[in-house]
């Protein structure tokens, strides 16, 4: 791991529908022992009622198996912060690992995750 980044905004994006995962991040695949340390998520419904999300981690088809957050409740105009503060802690990718999230309406979630890639 000779290459170590400074923390960073590693993605942001609204998310699509059920059924049509975004992809939000992917850590980095090469080299092949890169570590992508997840720091906070920030997870914000801009719309003007509740609507609900996903967010799942991991390799492949991703599953309920793999959730983070399962159809996770949001009240309107609000956003839900999870970091490594609270008892949430930090989160690690390997190399190729994947987050990908979806809600009930397209275009109110937005996603922001922090971290750092060690590559």
């Amino acid at each position: 791991m000779a290459n170590i980044a400074a923390l960073k905004r590693l993605a942001q994006v609204q998310l699509s529908v059920v059924g049509t995962p975004t992809t939000i991040y992917t850590a980095p695949a090469q080299p092949p022992n890169a570590i992508t340390v997840v720091i906070a998520f920030w997870v914000c419904n801009t719309a003007a009622a509740g609507h609900s999300y996903t967010i799942r981690s991991g390799t492949g088809a991703l599953t309920a198996a793999n959730s983070l957050f399962e159809a996770k409740a949001i009240a309107a105009n609000v956003t839900d912060i999870f970091d490594a503060s609270q008892e949430y802690g930090i989160m690690t990718l390997n190399a190729g690992q994947s987050i990908l999230g979806y809600a009930d309406v397209a275009a109110t979630i937005t996603v922001t995750v922090a971290g750092v890639e060690y590559t």
